[in-house]
């Protein structure tokens, strides 16, 4: 998919449903092309369904008459969700094979399925017991947000480790199980589940939820507004003043002893955002950390930093830390309302971290197929901080 982080805000449906999609979600671009899907079912007004086509999340089934049906409100499997997220990954249909290559007792060769669980495996987002995946079991709330967790750690930019308080907000949080625990409370913070009073955590999930969620997954940080609709133009990067000219070493004569104190000429923020738009257009790459392979979010920041003779940890939730402890050291800031951004401040969201160039802007490493380039604050959720270092 080629979006990974939207948020998604809160639709009224049924009871059962955990998640959240915002009111500003598109109306379908089409109709549904499932004749089964119900006149006004939420899975379409939502454009839940309208994004998981346009993504190629979804594909549906046939029945005897020849006609596309989803059977939106029956229970998944644990194999149809781990398709879901190998659909998501971008992996082309039969790439892992017709032979099955995992140590699953259960799993068998030359079955719809088989390219899928041996992708699964290899990836480690479905996990197995006793030797066995039970690929046509029924699927819970809970399992479902620990296989989407296994594929953040394995394809995004987090942990996708939550604070467990924050399962005491609904009323059946205490019956989440403990191995699930952090993951589900990940899931909740990024709004990927918890939209209502109550979790549902161990009862199975329908092919419609399953579908909500994977599409919030892979909207993680991502633009608020919901495919098809596509990205606005950015607007013209705010220009440098001319006196801001930082000189910047190539990476083979840095001598890590880069001078970090602000000078006349340009501000630490200056200079990080001046070092940073350099690299406008780096392809993304997971785990890159050069502009030579590539970078992710985290990786650009803590190149950039680098160059000014910094050594930043590689992820954004550690970057967050880092600065949080700078500042309450005193040898940072660090503030948490969008207002009081300075240009070049680092800024972290769930799971995304960029650096702040003023107009309500972000120029970060963006996601898989887009290269680093600039996007509104507002693509990336929730603000969680920002500041610089001195």
């Amino acid at each position: 998919m080629t979006s990974l982080r939207k948020r998604l805000g809160t639709i009224a449906t049924t009871s059962l449903i955990v998640l959240s999609v915002s009111s500003a979600l598109a109306t379908p671009a089409w109709a549904s092309p499932f004749v089964d899907i119900p006149s006004g079912h939420w899975v379409e007004t939502s454009g839940v369904l309208d994004e998981a086509l346009t993504e190629g999340i979804i594909n549906g089934s046939t029945n005897e008459n020849g006609n596309r049906i989803f059977r939106p409100d029956d229970s998944i499997t644990r194999v149809e969700v781990a398709s879901m997220l190998m659909n998501l990954a971008g992996v082309e249909d039969g790439a892992y094979g017709k032979v099955d290559t995992t140590s699953w007792a259960d799993a068998s060769s030359n079955v719809w399925y088989t390219s899928v669980l041996n992708w699964a495996e290899e990836t480690g987002v479905l996990n197995g017991s006793n030797g066995y995946v039970r690929p046509n079991d029924k699927i819970t709330r809970e399992e479902i947000a620990t296989m989407l967790g296994n594929y953040e750690r394995t394809f995004g930019d987090s942990d996708a480790k939550g604070d467990v308080i924050s399962l005491n907000s609904y009323e059946d949080g205490s019956q989440v199980s403990s191995w699930a625990q952090e993951t589900v409370a990940w899931a909740v913070e990024s709004e990927i589940m918890g939209a209502t009073a109550n979790l549902y955590p161990t009862s199975n999930a329908t092919r419609a939820e399953a579908t909500k969620m994977v599409v919030a997954l892979g909207n993680l940080g991502e633009q608020t507004d919901a495919a098809p609709t596509p990205e606005p133009e950015p607007e013209p990067t705010p220009e440098i003043k001319p006196e801001v000219k930082p000189e910047v070493k190539p990476d083979d004569e840095l001598d890590g002893a880069v001078d970090s104190t602000p000078d006349n000429s340009a501000s630490l923020g200056e200079k990080v955002a001046s070092i940073a738009l350099q690299y406008e257009g780096t392809p993304y790459l997971y785990g890159g950390e050069n502009p030579e392979e590539g970078f992710d979010c985290s990786g650009l920041v803590m190149y950039v930093y680098a160059q000014l003779g910094y050594d930043l940890p590689h992820s954004s939730s550690a970057q967050r830390n880092y600065f949080k402890n700078a500042a309450a050291e005193g040898k940072g800031r660090f503030v948490t309302d969008e207002d009081d951004l300075q240009y070049g401040d680092v800024v972290f969201f769930s799971g995304h971290v960029g650096i702040y160039i003023g107009n309500g802007e972000l120029f970060s490493a963006r996601k898989p197929g887009v290269p680093a380039s600039t996007g509104k604050l507002s693509w990336f959720g929730t603000m969680l901080g920002g500041g610089q270092l001195y």
